[in-house]
């Protein structure tokens, strides 16, 4: 009796198993569900085929096209999330879409619009030309600069967000008040501003607030990034905004990203420079967990009777902002200068290859820095607003690392 229970209840699961597998439709199904599907899709305007119950190209189609203005994930499938969308309400339509997109602006609009988007360019500093109500390649250029400063889709093009965030900039853009992108020499807009002010204020800058990143700015960066132990570049990256603002979000240890083995970027710099401070890691704090930074979390959390198990989570976290900075050299403490340039070989050119290789870059990964390595290295400078001279510096470097930490 006892294995007849077991058997239907394992016969029930089975069941109750196979009806959630089902729930997906996908292409090359069939049936009744299918023309459901067909119907809603053809109901909001996606789909205009016959209502056949076959899952064919057109549908996949419909359903993608659907997913993508709603804000669902891109797959072609209708799961449960894009059934109770297609069957909930305030769905977005192809008709929807084309109102929105009639009301962006882009290269070749022109009128009272983009007169007023000139004025908002100008009043954040990105933009310093003609208000001729003329959306050309300057202000196409302004709005480019200025999507990159916001963290949204830097494309030329003002749509519903890129507005959003330009017309409401103290609430939407920076963060309350605080720069959110590295700042570097050429840089122009309102949160250089705000990096001057915040500078003038500890005596580190005694120049006009121009919201332009002149060499007095950089002297000024640098002279700050010696007196905490950073690496004295100039630029001011997220280690130097958390410094200049230590009471925003981005020094709250619940804020900071859960950090292992196999990391890069920023986040894994800032936590070496502490470790370098508190004397748990005899290396340069390159931006890379590698196992000499495994090593040095270990034997900190162990010292301050932490969990050791090698990870920088919360509570890691939250003893190694109680380290004095100062106390780190300053010649190793954010970084090596290393500089990697055509013609080089090894094992930094090797990794520098798989970074790129991770960035969607394609080229060989052989040690060795040659052509194919050089035109990668510039098309990603390209691509980020860098110096574009093939060589691989601190700067370089220093990007590739905070995109491998997103």
């Amino acid at each position: 009796m006892l294995k007849k229970c077991i058997s239907l209840l394992l016969a029930s699961l089975l069941f109750v198993s196979c009806a959630l597998a089902d729930d997906v439709m996908r292409p090359g199904d069939t049936g009744d569900d299918v023309k459901e599907l067909q119907t809603l899709l053809t109901g909001y305007g996606y789909y205009d085929g016959k209502i056949d119950g076959e899952y064919g190209s057109a549908t996949t189609s419909a359903v993608k096209l659907f997913q993508e203005y709603n804000d669902l994930t891109r797959d072609g499938k209708a799961g449960p999330k894009t059934m109770a969308k297609l069957k909930g309400s305030h769905v977005i339509t192809p008709a929807d879409k084309k109102a929105e997109q009639a009301d962006w602006l882009q290269k070749g609009s022109s009128g009272d619009k983009v007169k007023e988007l000139q004025q908002h360019l100008a009043n954040t500093l990105f933009y310093a030309g003609e208000m001729d109500g003329v959306f050309g390649e300057a202000v196409k250029k302004a709005v480019t600069e200025f999507q990159k400063a916001a963290g949204i889709q830097a494309d030329g093009i003002v749509g519903a967000a890129t507005r959003n965030a330009l017309y409401n900039r103290t609430a939407g853009i920076f963060n309350g008040g605080y720069p959110l992108r590295t700042l570097y020499s050429g840089c122009r807009g309102y949160d250089v501003k705000l990096l001057q002010q915040r500078l003038s204020q500890l005596n580190y800058f005694n120049a006009p607030v121009t919201g332009y990143f002149c060499d007095k700015t950089a002297a000024a960066v640098r002279a700050f990034q010696k007196d905490n132990g950073m690496y004295l570049d100039g630029s001011a990256d997220a280690i130097v905004r958390r410094h200049l603002w230590p009471t925003t979000s981005e020094n709250q240890p619940d804020k900071y990203p859960k950090l292992e083995k196999g990391d890069a970027g920023a986040y894994v710099t800032q936590a070496q420079m502490r470790l370098k401070a508190a004397g748990f890691l005899d290396d340069t704090a390159d931006g890379v967990y590698g196992d000499n930074t495994l090593s040095a979390v270990k034997a900190f959390q162990k010292a301050y009777k932490l969990t050791v198990d090698g990870k920088i989570g919360r509570d890691t976290w939250a003893m190694l902002m109680t380290i004095d900075l100062k106390k780190a050299e300053p010649e190793a403490a954010a970084g090596s200068t290393l500089v990697l340039r055509p013609g080089d070989k090894g094992k930094d050119v090797k990794e520098l290859q798989e970074y790129l290789v991770a960035l969607g870059y394609k080229l060989q990964v052989d040690g060795k820095y040659g052509k194919e390595t050089t035109a990668a290295v510039k098309a990603f400078q390209q691509a980020q607003s860098l110096k574009t001279d093939g060589k691989a510096g601190p700067r370089t470097l220093s990007r590739i690392y905070d995109l491998l930490s997103k």
